[in-house]
């Protein structure tokens, strides 16, 4: 079993800024630490701008 496993966090908004979506994940990869950040990815989708915090934690992923 891995001792770290992969994670994900999305911040997504059709109202919100570019500014505000990044501002938003560089806070969050500040709070988690940049030894756990893996990428950081952004795209778009229907209108609606998406960025993807990917990081690695200690627990397991939670089943959806």
């Amino acid at each position: 079993m891995p001792t770290e496993f992969a994670h994900y966090r999305v911040f997504k908004s059709h109202f919100d800024s570019w500014n505000r979506l990044f501002f938003e994940a560089a806070a969050f990869a500040d709070e988690i630490g940049r030894q756990n950040v893996i990428s950081i990815s952004h795209s778009a989708d229907g209108g609606q701008g998406v960025v993807t915090v990917w990081y690695w934690k200690r627990q397991p992923r939670e089943e959806l």
